[in-house]
């Protein structure tokens, strides 16, 4: 099926330019009496912030992009997987994922932080649990259990991160683990979004390879 096959370049093609991206505007990112952007204790967001990054266009729109180019792809991996009804549900949890992502470059966070950081935290949690649910769906598939181990652990870890970047809104951590040395803030947000992104990727190669035969299982 060559549309479903177009969609899993669509799904890598979707997160790889999101991460040149921030890799991009993070290099041009100016340096102040602080420092210089720091992936550990910089917010991610912080690369989308139109007073601050020089190339805030860049990064945002690329969140626009992910999220039209991913919710396209995402409709291949529907369509592979549609006889399975967990799969069906971590689909449409991830495309939730993907559009209130888009809503994190749309409303920047100098803007209105509170919707910001809602469409943040949506989109984080929706991302680890639609690959976790995903995950789930096709262990059963034959030829499928190593992937289901890899989107479940995927989604596992990315919770973790959640879990790890919460805590010091409720004062578990000390101050010094929030934005002094250690992980600081940036950290636990890369540890969300890089399992996602990268199972994006193995994701869409996988759908490429496979051209839609998982369907038929």
């Amino acid at each position: 099926m060559p549309r479903i096959k177009y969609g899993g370049y669509l799904l890598a093609i979707a997160a790889l330019q999101l991460i040149i991206a921030m890799i991009v505007v993070q290099l041009y990112f100016p340096c102040n009496s602080h420092g210089c952007y720091n992936i550990l204790t910089n917010p991610i967001s912080d690369l989308g912030n139109t007073v601050l990054s020089p190339l805030w266009p860049v990064f945002n729109y690329s969140l626009v992009l992910l999220a039209v180019l991913g919710t396209l792809g995402l409709l291949s991996v529907y369509n592979a997987f549609y006889k399975s009804t967990l799969c069906r549900a971590g689909v449409v949890i991830l495309a939730i994922c993907l559009v209130t992502g888009a809503g994190v470059g749309v409303v920047s966070e100098n803007t209105i932080l509170t919707i910001h950081s809602l469409f943040a935290l949506v989109s984080f949690v929706a991302g680890a649990i639609g690959v976790f649910v995903f995950g789930l769906g096709v262990y059963k598939m034959k030829g499928y259990k190593g992937y289901s181990i890899y989107s479940i652990a995927s989604g596992l870890l990315s919770s973790l991160a959640i879990v790890i970047l919460r805590l010091p809104s409720v004062h578990v951590l000390p101050a010094w683990a929030y934005y002094g040395p250690g992980i600081g803030f940036g950290g636990p947000e890369r540890l969300i979004i890089a399992p996602l992104l990268v199972w994006i990727i193995v994701t869409g190669i996988m759908i490429e390879r496979k051209g839609g035969r998982a369907s038929k299982v």
